[in-house]
């Protein structure tokens, strides 16, 4: 506090003056600190919050993004294994039209006695 007291003299402040102005000056510089070492740590937090709140999102992208994958796959599969089956039915009613020609029926004959009502 002298220190100060003395600077203040030599700044040219009268030295009953100094002595008022000491405490206030430290009070003063100590608050600022204060605040400062308060505005640093916002900054930090709002830096730290930015960089959590990116990775969440890229975490929930990533999973999104995998489960869209895994769907698409599903359907894909389930589509080619509809398509089988509707291919195998076609084919199979294309033998018993075929068949039903080479016995001089129709294919609505071989439907009628041994498809449709059996």
């Amino acid at each position: 506090m002298g220190a100060l007291i003395t600077l203040l003299v030599r700044l040219g402040v009268g030295e009953s003056r100094a002595k008022y102005l000491a405490p206030v000056s430290i009070v003063l510089a100590v608050l600022v600190a204060c605040a400062a070492l308060w505005g640093v740590f916002q900054l930090w937090d709002a830096a730290d919050d930015r960089r959590a709140i990116e990775a969440a999102q890229a975490k929930a992208g990533a999973e999104f993004q995998a489960r869209q994958i895994a769907a698409e796959r599903n359907a894909s599969a389930a589509k080619a294994h509809r398509d089988r089956e509707e291919a195998a039915r076609q084919n199979k009613m294309e033998v018993r039209v075929d068949e039903a020609s080479k016995h001089g029926g129709s294919a609505a004959d071989d439907v009628w006695n041994s498809g449709l009502w059996d």
